[in-house]
């Protein structure tokens, strides 16, 4: 159905204020037409956030936030209106006609081209003889055509411009196609070429479904591309995707989740999707991440169960830890799945699928597993074998957030190593004098970057700039100023990167990094973050890939395309505050003031244009 008025009426008539929400969070009926949840906006463990389907309004008691569907929507994605009214169109099946400009903004023209790419890798898939080696490598993977259908794979050809060509003559820039990922800008010369060559595509979609981005795996090297040789590469930190904010698969497991009462998080996309294929939907990967705060929670709309397989050394690797550690925080009951005589998931799969679903009901609690590992590594009955346990299981104990829990494995502990059981609760304290530990801050997200999408970027590019390589920061202060940044601390921390700058005319690392500790005390946890980021980045497949020119090209482009983001992003809030204050100036008749508005909004448009240029 096409519509051309009242959006909102028609799909409050379609939808049910409980069946939206509902698949955000575990509705409880609390009297007749009414539900009570926990509140996601707010930590707490008694629910205090109301749904009356009656009234089709919610309200929480405990944060005081309220209102509509839309208004959910808005909060629980972190999405403007047009774009929550994109979605809900979207569950109501009602086409939206962009007659609106602001139903048409840059993010949703952003989405409109990622959509648009995915059905271009799709078709040439299925229908290109170049994409031969990709249909080849799916049959010999046991992926079938109706897998490969439902998760929209696509192939990306070896030219240098298949994609840029197609969206340019379907009305899309140059620049936009550069802002959604799907292109790099020429180190040389002008122009842009095809960020994906000779890749099998998987398009990543948010919860609602929509592509937002994309992972490619090489099957095909494009000669002469010093980057085509990694494995594995994905669309970069945009306006419309963030890897830490999304999981493979999910828009496809929600469902499967709830049902069962369990998340199941692997690590490759393979990994998910012949999951599906065998029969076990309620599956979702990473995509080139440790598991991050934004993900544990939107795994809890769902579940309170997690079950985790990866690779065999899953509980000593760092990124899992950090993950643990974010799921165990939110209490999330975490399970590790063992996968016998097999790498991966997608390897058990195509021997037996049976024996995947075995390792999934066989799967060991968190702790129960690290105990089995550490009691199997060393001698319980050696003093320096305890030690070693000890030391290897107090950590896991005190991520525990039920006080129940700690204290049950403290004495299975004492028991199994005959130490006295307050000794090991003395150690535990000295670890963290006070109170319970709290998990270390998500390299993916802190509580600052998650209602604004520009703080992400740039994060990831002061990160870039300040701790990979030295020569990157005279480029980044060719490109960024102070104003662009949209947090207060990223702010103080670039100007106090500028100051240092000016005193040894050289940005070294590790005098940098001891400067910081001593101007900025206070936003250690911060500074620590951003250089995680900047290992984090400097280490993926993108940056490693090719020799020492091609890495420093890489880092350059990913600093540019940044800082571009943020400067559009500040002329379109500048654009969208002015345009509220010019609809108040001409509702108040206020001639002259409207007038200086309107000059003021023609300059920015002008900006923003050359910026799009």
């Amino acid at each position: 159905m096409v519509i051309s008025f009242s959006p909102v009426d028609e799909i409050k008539e379609r939808l049910d204020i409980a069946e939206v929400l509902g698949e955000y969070v575990q509705l409880k009926p609390a009297g007749t037409n009414r539900y009570k949840v926990l509140c996601p906006f707010h930590n707490e463990k008694t629910p205090s956030l109301m749904v009356s389907k009656d009234r089709q309004a919610w309200h929480c008691f405990g944060c005081g936030k309220g209102g509509d569907m839309f208004s959910f929507v808005q909060e629980i994605e972190n999405v403007d209106f047009p774009e929550a009214l994109r979605l809900l169109a979207k569950k109501a099946n009602i086409e939206l006609r962009p007659i609106d400009p602001q139903l048409h903004d840059a993010k949703t023209r952003l989405l409109d081209l990622v959509r648009l790419a995915a059905a271009f890798y799709r078709k040439v898939l299925t229908d290109a003889a170049s994409a031969e080696t990709a249909r080849t490598y799916l049959r010999q993977r046991g992926v079938s055509d109706e897998t490969a259908e439902n998760f929209i794979l696509g192939y990306s050809p070896t030219t240098w411009d298949g994609l840029l060509s197609f969206v340019l003559k379907k009305g899309f820039t140059e620049q936009e196609a550069f802002e959604a990922g799907l292109t790099v800008k020429r180190e040389r010369g002008i122009g842009s070429y095809d960020r994906f060559r000779g890749r099998l595509m998987f398009p990543i979609r948010d919860v609602n479904g929509t592509v937002v981005g994309f992972g490619g795996r090489i099957v095909e090297a494009v000669e002469g591309d010093v980057g085509s040789t990694a494995k594995y590469i994905n669309t970069p930190e945009t306006l419309v995707y963030s890897k830490s904010r999304v999981l493979f698969g999910l828009d496809r497991a929600k469902r499967a989740i709830k049902q069962a009462d369990l998340a199941i998080l692997v690590e490759g996309y393979l990994d998910c999707l012949t999951s599906h294929q065998a029969g076990v939907a309620n599956v979702v990967a990473v995509s080139g991440t440790a598991l991050t705060n934004s993900q544990v929670k939107m795994l809890k709309r769902y579940t309170n169960n997690l079950a985790l397989a990866f690779d065999a050394d899953l509980a000593g690797g760092e990124a899992a830890r950090r993950g643990i550690d974010q799921a165990l925080a939110a209490d999330l009951r975490v399970t590790i799945i063992t996968l016998p005589d097999a790498k991966d998931p997608d390897e058990l799969i195509r021997r037996d699928p049976n024996r995947w679903r075995n390792a999934i009901a066989t799967a060991e609690r968190i702790v129960d597993y690290s105990f089995n590992r550490a009691f199997a590594a060393a001698d319980p009955t050696d003093v320096d074998g305890k030690k070693r346990i000890a030391q290897q299981l107090l950590p896991v104990v005190a991520r525990l957030t039920d006080p129940v829990e700690q204290s049950h494995y403290l004495k299975e502990l004492s028991a199994r190593l005959g130490v006295d059981e307050q000794a090991l609760r003395d150690a535990l304290r000295r670890r963290r004098p006070g109170q319970r530990p709290t998990p270390p801050p998500s390299t993916g997200e802190s509580p600052l970057t998650l209602a604004d999408r520009a703080t992400v970027v740039a994060e990831r590019i002061l990160a870039l700039g300040l701790f990979t390589r030295p020569e990157l920061f005279s480029y980044l202060t060719e490109l960024i100023d102070t104003a662009m940044l949209p947090d207060p601390e990223l702010q103080a921390l670039y100007r106090q990167a500028l100051l240092y700058y000016s005193e040894v005319q050289q940005l070294d690392h590790e005098g940098f990094r001891k400067y910081l500790a001593k101007e900025l005390p206070l936003l250690t946890n911060r500074v620590a973050k951003v250089m995680l980021l900047a290992e984090q980045d400097f280490s993926s497949s993108e940056a490693s890939a090719g020799d020492d020119a091609a890495r420093l090209a890489w880092l350059r482009q990913e600093i540019g395309h940044g800082s571009r983001l943020l400067r559009r992003e500040r002329v379109v809030n500048e654009l969208r505050r002015l345009e509220h204050e010019l609809r108040q100036a001409e509702a108040a008749h206020a001639t002259a003031h409207a007038d200086a508005l309107l000059k003021q909004l023609n300059q920015l448009t002008d900006e923003l244009h050359a910026l799009e240029a």
